[in-house]
């Protein structure tokens, strides 16, 4: 999760030299925000099948589309995020054994 912010803050905070135009951060950004959430998905979908919770991997699913397509929308990609990362933590009373 912690990348996609990083992705934002280069665009935002980054050097605007002569160097690059607007639209080549843009398109940089953007790209390496849809790898990030490519890669959040398919870790989310890998550790819900093995706790038996396929599910997880459409949150951040649904965090990349409102982070990526509805950028003017600007919690719900933490919240989705957030409910991933809750929804994956192993529980207590199975890791035990009882």
């Amino acid at each position: 999760m912690v990348p996609t912010y990083f992705w934002r803050m280069v665009v935002v905070f980054g050097d605007s030299s002569a160097s690059y135009e607007p639209g080549d951060m843009t398109i940089a950004m953007n790209t390496l925000l849809f790898i990030s959430y490519a890669v959040m998905v398919i870790v989310s979908y890998i550790r819900g099948k093995t706790i038996g919770r396929e599910y997880i991997g459409s949150f951040p699913f649904v965090a990349g589309v409102f982070d990526m397509i509805v950028p003017f929308v600007p919690f719900v990609p933490t919240v989705m995020n957030i409910i991933t990362i809750v929804l994956a933590m192993p529980n207590p009373k199975e890791s035990n054994g009882n």
